[in-house]
């Protein structure tokens, strides 16, 4: 699916509120605490995560994402999470998620880091316009 085609899908809602939905969905295990731009997941025996969901199109060629990168790296070092998964709209050439090591972090964190970018399907939203539209939506959407 395109990029284009993700924001037809979207009609106007925040991806933010599209991701923060379905992770909020299931608390059976863990806490979901909702920040202005990020969710942080805060499992009760594992590690908490803090999810930043951007809506932009990924070029999996030519990565532009410097600024959320820095980003991550300045809430790993401050402390608050350590690690930080950027979430972007899947596309049909990102649908793989990335792991992103960072140098001076390998040094600065003993307990290790971890940011990943991670593509993040709308295939929910598909089903439903599909369930209310009938199959020939995703027919006619291609």
């Amino acid at each position: 699916m395109s990029f284009n085609e993700c924001e037809k899908l979207m009609q106007g809602k925040s991806f933010f509120e599209f991701v923060y939905g379905k992770i909020a969905r299931d608390q059976k295990n863990r806490f979901v605490e909702k920040g202005k731009d990020y969710v942080d997941i805060i499992p009760y025996e594992n590690e908490s995560v803090r999810v930043i969901p951007i809506w932009k199109d990924i070029n999996i060629n030519a990565l532009d994402i410097q600024d959320e990168i820095d980003l991550s790296s300045e809430i790993i070092m401050n402390g608050e999470m350590n690690q930080v998964y950027l979430v972007y709209p899947k596309n049909d050439q990102f649908t793989k998620h990335i792991e992103i090591k960072i140098p001076f972090l390998e040094n600065a964190c003993k307990d290790g880091y971890k940011i990943k970018v991670i593509p993040y399907s709308l295939q929910s939203i598909i089903k439903l316009k599909e369930r209310k539209y009938g199959t020939a939506f995703n027919q006619h959407n291609k």
